[in-house]
């Protein structure tokens, strides 16, 4: 079998078995390979620690790599490369499909990146919107400023300038 980069999605114990669900890490609706391992591991080695390891890795929410050494052994990677070694009488893998769950998951991070980006646009409209208040009243300002010198100075000359740049710049968001 070849190596499974995802995460650990859920962790559960029936009795002497462990059964591990690792799903991939992007979000394919239409996956060339199944999306899905689910890792059993029959009468582990020291199973009350296998399974706490597990619980721990799934809390972080590492992703990880998954590997099947034999019919007896697999090695589970984490991201920040601890290694969980699923060792028992029998290791079994079976490929599955994304369900329910992931497709809440998925909605609900949608959801929340849909959020932060209408969070994050709000924001920046916000501050483009007191930028060109600042830019109109430079505006105001200068417009007042050129009617005390005479056209042809240099003063009224370098206002005019002024005046255009404020006019190309507060026109610009328009474009």
């Amino acid at each position: 079998m070849h190596p499974f980069e995802g995460f650990l999605d859920r962790v559960r114990r029936d009795g002497g078995t462990i059964v591990a669900r690792i799903v991939t890490g992007g979000f394919d609706p239409k996956p060339d390979i199944h999306p899905v391992l689910l890792v059993t591991v029959e009468e582990p080695v020291e199973v009350e620690a296998l399974y706490a390891e597990l619980l721990r890795a799934k809390d972080l929410d590492d992703g990880c790599y998954f590997a099947l050494n034999s019919g007896t052994e697999a090695v589970l990677t984490t991201d920040h490369g601890n290694e969980i070694v699923l060792r028992g009488v029998r290791v079994t893998v079976m490929e599955g499909q994304y369900d329910e769950n992931d497709f809440e998951r998925l909605a609900k991070q949608n959801h929340e990146w849909g959020m932060s980006q209408h969070k994050a646009l709000a924001k920046e409209s916000a501050r483009l919107l007191r930028v060109r208040q600042l830019l109109q009243d430079q505006h105001s300002r200068t417009s007042v400023k050129i009617q005390g010198h005479e056209a042809g100075t240099t003063a009224h000359t370098l206002y005019e300038q002024h005046l255009s740049f404020l006019a190309r710049v507060l026109a610009e968001p328009d474009a």
